[in-house]
């Protein structure tokens, strides 16, 4: 059971899709959850209409303001950490790694399971991480990585609830994955859908129908949450138009 408390970075996690499952399955359970999502949902616009440090700078004030209120010291941190996780999305990391992902404890590896996607610019690719901006006519490669014996489906959500299919390409059913890093035989222009395009990548070691994941996600939003029967899991990757 978790405590009371949850810290803010926990939910910025969860609507970024870069929460354990586990973890991801007990917040959604929560009576606040809703609620949280949908402020992150608004902060995330509020971030992507104006410059960066101006967005930051109105948060800091807004929590001084509250900690002079007498609010607890707590208050002031959320927007710290909220700003320190949109800098962590924003700053390019090593050799454009993305395994790495924040936590309270610091830095911790993503596991082998993972999908990556890269945008095709002048005969090069550059590696994106959710909340990257990205437009209309942007070419994209996508490439996973799994473990033997994983099934999964790659799929993707636009801002107007249409889902596109990456693979397979067709059908219902999950396709047996084939182990280690490999990328999709084809590439991905991004048309003029409004707001973003988040991508998902479900898995387990079992063979699964995503038709019903697929209706979930679509009435998601950005926050990108899914509630998966255990003992499937999901990677996700949101970009911002």
């Amino acid at each position: 059971m978790m405590d009371d408390r949850v810290p803010d970075l926990y939910w910025e996690q969860l609507a970024l899709g870069e929460l354990d499952d586990d973890l991801a399955r007990d917040l959604l359970k929560r009576p606040e959850a809703k609620a949280k999502l949908e402020a992150i949902q608004r902060d995330n616009e509020a971030f992507w209409s104006k410059p960066s440090s101006i967005f930051v700078e109105e948060k800091l004030k807004k929590s001084q303001k509250e900690h002079r209120r007498g609010f607890k010291t707590l208050v002031t941190l959320v927007p710290l950490a909220a700003a320190a996780l949109c800098l962590f999305l924003i700053l390019p990391t090593e050799k454009g790694d993305n395994s790495l992902i924040p936590t309270e404890q610091g830095i911790r590896l993503k596991g082998s399971t993972q999908l990556k996607i890269y945008k095709q610019m002048k005969g090069e690719a550059t590696l994106l991480f959710s909340g990257d901006k990205v437009k209309e006519g942007d070419k994209l490669q996508l490439s996973y990585s799994a473990d033997q014996g994983q099934y999964g489906v790659i799929f993707s959500i636009d801002g107007r609830g249409i889902a596109t299919l990456h693979y397979p390409e067709d059908g219902t059913e999950a396709v047996l994955l084939d182990a280690g890093s490999v990328e999709l035989s084809y590439s991905y222009i991004l048309d003029d859908a409004p707001q973003f395009e988040r991508f998902y990548f479900v898995y387990g070691k079992e063979n699964f129908s995503f038709d019903s994941i697929i209706d979930e996600a679509k009435s998601a939003g950005t926050h990108g949450a899914l509630k998966l029967p255990a003992p499937l899991e999901y990677k996700s990757v949101l970009l911002n138009k």
